[in-house]
C-alpha cells in the first residue's frame, strides 16, 4: 500500500512557498532595475524611429496576404514572390503618389506666381481685393489699410512659391 506522502515530489528551496532570503531579494531587484534601465536606454535610442517602426510593421501585415498569395503562385520561391509584392507596391502605391505630389507642388507654384502678377497688375487691384473681402460679414472691419495688404501680400508671394517648390 502506498502512502500519500511518497507520491509528492519533495518540494525544493526555489519553489515560490519559500520565502526569499536578503541576498536573493536584493539580486532579483537589482536585476528588475537593471533590466528597466536597459529597456528606457533603449526606448530613447530608438525614439526617433519607433513610428518608421511601427508604419513597416502596419505595412507588412497588410502586404503578407499578398506575399502568400504570390508565394503559392510562384512555386514557394519566396525571394521571387517578395520582389513582385515589392514592385507591385512601388508600382500601385508609390509612383502614383510620388506623380500627385509633384502636380500639387507644380500647381501651388504656378498659383503663387499668378497671385504675384495679379497684385503688381496696378494699385486698383488691390483696392479691388480690398473691397472683395470687405463685402465678407464680421470679415470687413478686420481689413488692414491699403499699404499694409500690399506689403503683406507681397511678402506671403515671394516666401510662398519656394516654400511650396522645397526650394
Amino acid at each position: 500500500m502506498l502512502d500519500a506522502s511518497h507520491s509528492r515530489p519533495p518540494e525544493s528551496p526555489t519553489t515560490a512557498s519559500a520565502p526569499l532570503g536578503g541576498a536573493e531579494r536584493f539580486q532579483r531587484s537589482a536585476l528588475l532595475v537593471l533590466v528597466a534601465f536597459i529597456s528606457a536606454l533603449f526606448i530613447l535610442v530608438v525614439r526617433g524611429f519607433l513610428l518608421s517602426v511601427f508604419l513597416a510593421a502596419i505595412a507588412a501585415g497588410m502586404l503578407y496576404p499578398a506575399f502568400t498569395w504570390l508565394k503559392g503562385r510562384f512555386g514557394m520561391r519566396h525571394r521571387v514572390a517578395s520582389l513582385t509584392t515589392i514592385l507591385l507596391v512601388l508600382l500601385g502605391v508609390v509612383i502614383p503618389l510620388a506623380g500627385f505630389l509633384v502636380l500639387v507642388v507644380t500647381e501651388s507654384v504656378q498659383l503663387s506666381q499668378s497671385i504675384a502678377a495679379w497684385l503688381r497688375g496696378g494699385p486698383d487691384r488691390l483696392e479691388q481685393l480690398r473691397e472683395m473681402v470687405a463685402r465678407i460679414p464680421l470679415v470687413g472691419r478686420l481689413v488692414p489699410e491699403r499699404a499694409e495688404i500690399a506689403a503683406q501680400l507681397a511678402d506671403l508671394s515671394s516666401r510662398l512659391g519656394p516654400l511650396l517648390a522645397g526650394k
